[in-house]
């Protein structure tokens, strides 16, 4: 199997978030650092843009997609402020609901840079915890 693209540096990760219920709530996290992404001047010659997307998908033991996410950013700037703005870090925040044992494979693609990055992480989501007076 060829080796994933991994022209962009970025993270992703399912953490547990919260229990409602009998659900327990998780969120996948990105990071993503914008000095990673392409900034790209505009005609006005006083502004650049990123233009950039998230694609992830949730597959489950058995390989079957059990939740998807996409989420696109696309982001002027002042030129001058360029610099500042690379400083910065993208942070998203999606939900998943669904006990089990999964897989998260998320791509974070740079259109501007024409850059693309894969990253596959195993996750394990758990149910609830009972409580001790049950």
């Amino acid at each position: 199997m060829p080796a994933a693209p991994s022209d962009v540096t970025f993270q992703v990760a399912a953490e547990r978030f919260n229990d409602h219920g009998t659900k327990v709530e998780y969120m996948v996290t990105m990071e993503a650092p914008l000095k990673e992404l392409t900034f790209t001047p505009q005609p006005d010659q006083k502004t650049s843009m990123i233009d950039a997307a998230l694609l992830a998908v949730v597959k489950n033991s058995s390989g079957e997609i059990v939740e998807k996410f996409s989420k696109d950013l696309q982001c002027r700037s002042l030129w001058t402020k360029s610099t500042h703005i690379r400083k910065g870090i993208w942070f998203r925040l999606f939900e998943l609901n669904c006990a089990g044992s999964y897989s998260l494979e998320a791509a974070l693609m740079d259109r501007n840079g024409k850059r693309l990055a894969l990253k596959r992480v195993p996750s394990r989501v758990a149910t609830v915890q009972q409580s001790v007076d049950e």
